[in-house]
């Protein structure tokens, strides 16, 4: 039977922030972090134990962050598209042929200028986040913060960088680092045919194009083919995971 693969990004596509009360599915100490409705969480792990389908994260995360959900502990996937494209991880162990090639579109002294830029800009921000020397996330108080600032921190970076925000955090990356790559380098390596991709930022528009896109009804963009889901924040992922349970 041919395999059935699922690649997603997590954070309010999968997964969900400020959602206190329902189903916590990482956290930090005591600190809640994500959820899930118990109908997703438990939908997806029906999907998980069976072996025509296989799930694959493609996050802005790091490794470090994205082993943080708990189910993906737990299922320990086989593939794992971190830090935005730029790294993947096959059976755990960074794919090094990957990284290398990825290495070579950023340098460290590239990010070093931009958290310089940042700093000079003289914004108020809660912390800069170094993704494993690929790309610099700056979080902020507030969600109205991060808008606030992002369009200020727009105006400094040329064409060659996409400035995004997403909730309480506004990221600077070189273009050349995007999901788009990976998911093509693991589509041919791996031979699929049988995907769905699911997504919700602006990063995601592109690798979300291969296969079948099924999109959440708050994603900041569309594809002509795509599958909306009516339902929108933590419920479209009931929805998004029962089309998929049929596909």
């Amino acid at each position: 039977m041919e395999k059935l693969y699922l690649i997603t990004d997590l954070d309010r596509t999968i997964i969900h922030s400020r959602n206190k009360g329902f189903k916590c599915v990482e956290s930090i100490g005591d600190r809640e972090i994500t959820y899930m409705t118990e109908y997703s969480y438990n939908k997806l792990q029906q999907l998980l134990k069976l072996n025509k389908f296989i799930f694959i994260p493609c996050t802005m995360r790091s490794i470090e962050q994205t082993l943080r959900v708990g189910f993906i502990r737990e299922y320990n996937p086989k593939i794992m598209i971190c830090s935005n494209g730029a790294q993947i991880y096959i059976n755990g162990k960074l794919d090094l042929e990957w990284d290398n090639y990825m290495r070579g579109f950023v340098t460290l002294s590239e990010i070093e200028n931009n958290i310089s830029v940042i700093n000079k800009l003289n914004i108020k921000y809660e912390e800069i986040i170094n993704i494993e020397d690929f790309y610099i996330n700056v979080k902020f108080k507030s969600d109205l913060d991060a808008i606030e600032k992002y369009k200020i921190i727009c105006n400094k970076f040329d064409k060659d960088f996409m400035v995004g925000q997403v909730a309480a955090k506004v990221f600077i990356i070189n273009k050349n680092i995007n999901k788009l790559k990976a998911v093509d380098y693991i589509i041919k390596k791996y031979n699929i045919n049988k995907l769905i991709t699911s997504g919700d930022s602006d990063v995601d528009k592109e690798f979300t194009k291969r296969g079948q896109a099924i999109l959440p009804k708050h994603s900041t963009f569309t594809h002509e083919n795509a599958i909306i889901t009516k339902q929108e924040g933590i419920y479209a992922t009931d929805e998004l995971l029962n089309i998929v349970e049929i596909y």
